[in-house]
């Protein structure tokens, strides 16, 4: 057993961290409940809306997530409780949905759908696409989502502005397909997505924003994630930081003192053998 005084909470990143191919592996499960068994807090600080955190894991997301412990939702643009308790809200602003738009709409043969989630959490994502064919599969294969076919992205504007969204998404046609958004709009790319958020939102400000109301030291955090989105929380110096995955991206690794891991699988493994003094 390794013994972790310093380390208090966690914080996990959710696809490709704690889910493997879109199930969570009972290694992570166990590897979670033992964490909290030992005295550890858990939560997530992920790209997911809360209403697709669900499908994410396949069980109550209180099993994942410490009761009353901020999780870290939509890069950063969402900090919410288990139980649906705000700590931070950051929308996009009326200028950065607008130029968001207008940029969607110059891309639109290269993108397959664009949507986001509501600020409210009772209502259902929406997605748009100009695709009339992949419109079809829409209801099928999103069911958390509302869809719509558009000829055109500003017909969505007022909608947008109205539901408050703190992030877009959107789909590129491949996953070769490269879309520019430009400097001016804060873009970042992850799983085949792009992501439009609010100047200055990210995983990494949002999660030491929790952390510092927490009154919790750097030292006492450990972070887990596995993609580019993951690397502003990795330039900080949290007491353990874990890279799950095969290949370790060179921007993190240059980051100090990070434990690798190849899969959620073995991450679930790895977490059994902390433990509190």
């Amino acid at each position: 057993m390794i013994l972790n005084e310093n380390i208090k909470i966690a914080f996990f990143d959710v696809d490709g961290t704690l889910v493997n191919n879109g199930s969570v592996p009972s290694e992570v499960i166990s590897g979670i409940k033992s964490l909290r068994k030992n005295g550890f807090l858990t939560s997530l600080v992920s790209g997911r809306g809360f209403n697709r955190l669900y499908p994410a894991f396949g069980v109550n997301v209180n099993k994942i997530v410490s009761p009353n412990i901020p999780m870290i939702l939509e890069h950063g643009g969402r900090v919410l409780t288990s139980k649906k308790k705000y700590i931070f809200y950051k929308p996009l602003s009326l200028k950065e949905i607008d130029l968001s738009i207008k940029k969607i709409e110059i891309l639109k043969r290269k993108i397959e759908f664009f949507g986001y989630f509501p600020k409210k959490l009772n209502k259902k994502a929406v997605i748009y696409t100009f695709r009339e064919k992949f419109f079809s599969n829409l209801k099928k294969k999103y069911k958390f989502a509302n869809s719509f076919l558009l000829k055109n992205a500003y017909h969505t504007l007022k909608t947008i502005k109205d539901e408050n969204p703190c992030m877009l998404m959107i789909r590129p046609i491949s996953a070769k397909t490269i879309l520019d958004f430009g400097k001016s709009l804060n873009t970042i790319t992850n799983e085949g997505f792009y992501y439009i958020n609010s100047k200055g939102i990210n995983k990494a400000t949002s999660l030491t924003s929790v952390i510092k109301k927490m009154k919790v030291k750097y030292e006492n955090v450990l972070i887990a994630g596995n993609d580019m989105n993951d690397l502003e929380m990795f330039k900080y110096n949290f007491g353990k930081k874990i890279f799950v995955g095969d290949k370790i991206f060179k921007e993190i690794e240059l980051s100090k003192n990070i434990i690798k891991v190849k899969s959620p699988k073995h991450l679930g493994t790895y977490l059994r053998t902390l433990k509190i003094t």
